[in-house]
């Protein structure tokens, strides 16, 4: 029964991490294709519009 437990948990673990990581190479090929910096726009603007 542990060793489910710590399966699954290993397994929730490693694809959060791969769904983490496609969000992030996502985020950033969008940002180089957009003419503006969108990380900019975001924080330093306080473009909600485009955050969401």
């Amino acid at each position: 029964m542990v060793d489910t437990l710590l399966s699954n948990l290993l397994a929730a673990l490693v694809f959060s991490l791969l769904g983490l990581s496609v969000f992030l190479a996502t985020f950033v090929i969008v940002d180089r294709l957009t003419p503006y910096a969108l990380w900019k726009e975001i924080i330093d603007d306080h473009n909600t519009a485009l955050a969401i």
